[in-house]
């Protein structure tokens, strides 16, 4: 017994991927492709150096403003230690002789004690100063 209804192997057309079918698929791919991927190409290296230029403007803006934040950081806690200095007469008074007592090695003199007292409850007054130091020049 015989189908009829299905076709033999010879009487179905060709597919597409056989013969001429197959060249012009490669064509079409080839023809719709390559500008779709030299138009993303050309995209992604400009869109690239409008991202770095962007990145490098602001970070640059950044740094700006950072260090404008620690200048002014450092000019108030500047200004801080000139007030402490100007208005200490006990600073004044004792810098001198305890100097003098720390270059001979005499740390436990009174006047090295008031001198450690005064500047550690100065610096507690500024907590973000962690550490004084007086400098004989």
């Amino acid at each position: 017994m015989r189908l009829s209804h299905i076709p033999d192997r010879d009487s179905r057309p060709q597919s597409l991927l056989s013969g001429l079918g197959r060249r012009i698929l490669v064509w079409f791919l080839i023809l719709s492709l390559l500008p779709l991927f030299l138009s993303n190409s050309v995209g992604y290296a400009v869109s690239r150096r409008i991202i770095e230029e962007h990145v490098r403007r602001y970070l640059g803006a950044l740094a700006e403003l950072q260090a404008d934040q620690v200048a002014n950081e450092v000019e108030r806690h500047e200004a801080y230690l000139e007030a402490m200095v100007a208005g200490s007469t006990l600073l004044r008074d004792y810098l001198p002789e305890a100097s003098l007592a720390i270059e001979e090695g005499r740390n436990s003199d009174p006047a090295v004690g008031a001198m450690r007292t005064y500047l550690g409850l100065r610096r507690d007054g500024l907590p973000s100063i962690t550490e004084l130091y007086v400098l004989d020049v």
